[in-house]
Order: structure tokens, then C-alpha cells, then sequence
């Protein structure tokens, strides 16, 4: 071995377990793991600390009985050259001694890549058939490449949620994180959620599809992986303090669902001809005046088939038949809408997302007056201000 660094290991925790089920290696030099290619014996200088970090692991007690994973941070600079080839014999030899090469996952931070990313995507594939893990450290949120994370498709996504934008930006972040999660779900990318430093920060990895999270609020790190024992009650209580939130949520959601549903029942009673748009709108105006801002109808393909009925200052309503015509089944989900309308023959409060026009959050309740004619009413900001729905 060339040098003697200090390193910490940071234990990673499951939600699903409950337990630690990994580490990343910490150093206080930042720049221990980066390769400098106009260095020499650089080389010999990662080898070498690699041997160290790979020979402590291995005198810990704990490391293997447990079967950890071990986030081991590499640049991917030097993996696309031929130090990748080299580094594999050193991962090879740590397998030999005990270490499974489905807990060893290789780290890396996308943004700091420079070279070609074809080439870096056959270098995971060609450790991948030995079974080794890959994790893209996605530190700065506003420079990694989604396009680039989507084609190396990492085993893990580490995401760190005390990154300056996200504190600068929260809302803004919220939405960012929320793309982060359906996109790593659809390519099977489990998130790690890190830096957590408050029950906030746990909250949004919870809420975000974190199965994994570090940090000082859920472990400080460790000199010896020996020494992350202790108790996770107080991530259990927050854990269950979420669900209830979230339960609660969930039933004011289902709960206003059902009383406009009942409301709709009521007002379609009655014996109009379809597509009597003008004396729908007067009964519908008598009931929903102070919580929808918008109301207009759209047959089995999503093409509006009546003006929009949009509230005016002081409380007046007009008739906007320029939208007639309009196709809408572009948007992601107004055709699952509508099947969803026609297969249950009742009506469903939408998920809040921003309106194309206002950038305002919105919901909006769609209801079925038959297989072709469909009801779409847009509830205000205030409204779902009042009645906690805005989450």
C-alpha cells in the first residue's frame, strides 16, 4: 500500500428492513477518489488505497457475518481507461476473500465525467455480468444529465437532499424529486436517498420513493462498521406519523370525492338531452359556484364538445366557445381518465398538477354523464387551500 488515509463508514439503512444494510466510505479528503490524470504513479496510488479500504473492511468483525453492501466511490474518469481493467483484479481478489460481488457497488458522479458515455456504458455492462452493483451519485441537481442517467440505468440513484437548490427551491425541488422518482421506478433504479439531517428530509425520501437513506439524522458515521448498532424507533415513530398524515390525506381526498359524486348523481337526475351543455351548467353553477373556477365537457376521445365556463371577478361566469373543438387526449391522463370514468361509472378527483395556463396547482373532478359526454370542473387554489388537498 502506498499511503494511510482516515475513513468513516456511513451506514445506509432500508425502509423496507428496518435495518443497516450498507456503508459509504467517507473520507475527509475530497479529493482522495479523484483521478488526476496528469499525475504519475496514479495509478499505483488508487490501487493502493483501494487495497487499504478493502483490507480494513475485511478485519471489521461485522462486515461479511452481516453481508453489507459496500458503496465504494470510484471515478468514472479512470474507469473508461485502462485503470478499469485493473481495478476489476483488485475487486476479484476482494471476492476471493469473502466480499459477494452483489454487495459491491461501484459510485460514481456523472456530472464529473468527461469522456464518452458509450464507453462507460460498456464498462458497467462488462462488470454487470459478474454481478457487480453500479450507484451515479446525483449530487448536484441541476448538472446531471437525466438523459445520461437513463441509459447507464444505475442499480441505485443517490440523491442528496441537503444540495443548496433543493434548500433554495423547495417547491420547485418537490416536483424535480417527484420526475426523479416515476423515472427511476420505470427503469428500475432503486433510490438512495442522502445527507438527511431532519425528519423533513425523511419525510421527502419517504414521499419520494426512498428505500434507502444516510445521513446524520438516520446514522452518523461510524470509525468501525462494528459500531452502527443502535436503536431505528425514532425513524419507526416518524415513519408512523407519515402514514397518519398520509392516511388522512388520503381519506379528505376519497372523502370529497364521494360527496361530489353524490352531488353529480343528483344534478344528472334530472331529464335533459345530452349535450344540453347551457341548463347543465346553470345546475351545476347552483351547486359547485365556490369551489370550481372552470367547467367544460369532452367526449370518449377527448375532444371538447362545449365552451368552457370560467368565473369572472365579483363572481360572474362566461362562455368561452373558442375551446370547442380542442383535442386533449395529449395530456398524460385524460384518456386513463375517461377509461377509468367509463369502466366505473362514477367520477374521480384528480392528483394536483400545475394548469397549462396559470401555473396554478390544481385538481380536477371528472364525471361520466354517459359512454361519450364527460364532465371535467376545475376546483380553485382556495378551495383546496381550505380543505387541505393541496398535498
Amino acid at each position: 500500500m502506498t499511503q494511510n488515509i482516515k475513513i468513516k463508514f456511513e451506514p445506509i439503512v432500508s425502509l423496507d428492513e428496518m435495518r443497516v444494510v450498507g456503508f459509504q466510505i467517507l473520507s475527509d479528503d475530497k479529493e482522495i477518489f479523484i483521478y488526476h490524470e496528469d499525475q504519475s504513479n496514479e495509478w499505483a496510488r488508487l490501487i493502493g488505497l483501494y487495497q487499504q479500504i478493502f483490507q480494513q473492511c475485511l478485519q471489521d468483525p461485522i462486515f461479511l457475518v452481516n453481508q453489507s453492501m459496500l458503496y465504494i466511490p470510484v471515478d468514472a474518469n479512470a474507469l473508461v481507461v485502462d485503470f478499469g481493467e485493473i481495478f476489476l483484479e483488485e475487486l476479484l481478489a476482494f471476492h476471493k476473500r469473502g466480499m459477494p460481488f452483489d454487495k459491491m457497488v461501484i459510485q460514481i458522479k456523472e456530472e464529473m465525467f468527461t469522456g464518452d458515455v458509450e464507453n462507460l456504458y460498456y464498462l458497467i455492462r462488462y462488470y454487470r455480468t459478474y454481478g457487480i452493483l453500479f450507484a451515479i451519485d446525483h449530487h448536484d441537481m441541476g448538472k446531471s444529465n437525466i438523459e445520461t442517467i437513463r441509459l447507464l440505468r444505475p442499480d441505485i440513484l443517490k440523491i442528496n437532499l441537503s444540495n443548496q437548490k433543493i434548500q433554495a427551491y423547495p417547491l420547485e425541488s418537490q416536483d424535480l424529486l417527484s420526475i426523479l422518482s416515476l423515472l427511476m421506478r420505470k427503469i428500475g433504479t432503486t433510490i438512495l436517498f442522502d445527507q438527511i439531517c431532519s425528519d423533513i428530509h425523511l419525510y421527502n425520501a419517504w414521499k419520494n420513493n426512498g428505500r434507502y437513506l444516510s445521513g446524520d439524522y438516520i446514522f452518523p458515521a461510524v470509525d468501525k462498521m462494528a459500531d452502527a448498532q443502535k436503536s431505528l424507533d425514532y425513524i419507526q415513530k416518524d415513519l408512523a406519523d407519515f402514514v397518519f398524515r398520509e392516511n388522512k390525506r388520503l381519506s379528505q381526498v376519497y372523502a370529497m370525492n364521494q360527496i361530489f359524486n353524490e352531488k353529480c348523481k343528483r344534478i344528472f337526475s334530472h331529464r335533459y338531452q345530452t349535450r344540453e351543455f347551457d341548463a347543465w351548467f346553470e345546475l351545476l353553477l347552483n351547486v359547485f359556484k365556490d369551489c370550481v373556477y372552470r367547467m367544460y365537457f369532452v367526449n370518449g376521445n377527448g375532444v371538447q364538445i362545449s365552451g368552457n365556463y370560467v368565473t369572472k371577478s365579483e363572481g360572474k361566469w362566461e362562455k368561452a366557445d373558442r375551446y370547442i373543438g380542442r383535442n386533449w387526449s395529449f395530456r398524460p391522463y385524460f384518456l386513463e381518465s375517461i377509461a377509468k370514468l367509463k369502466y366505473e361509472k362514477r367520477g374521480n378527483l384528480s392528483d394536483i398538477y400545475a394548469d397549462l395556463k396559470s401555473k396554478n396547482f390544481i385538481r380536477t373532478f371528472s364525471y361520466p354523464i354517459d359512454d361519450e359526454t364527460f364532465l371535467f370542473m376545475d376546483l380553485n387554489l382556495e378551495y383546496l387551500y381550505e380543505n387541505d388537498l393541496l398535498l
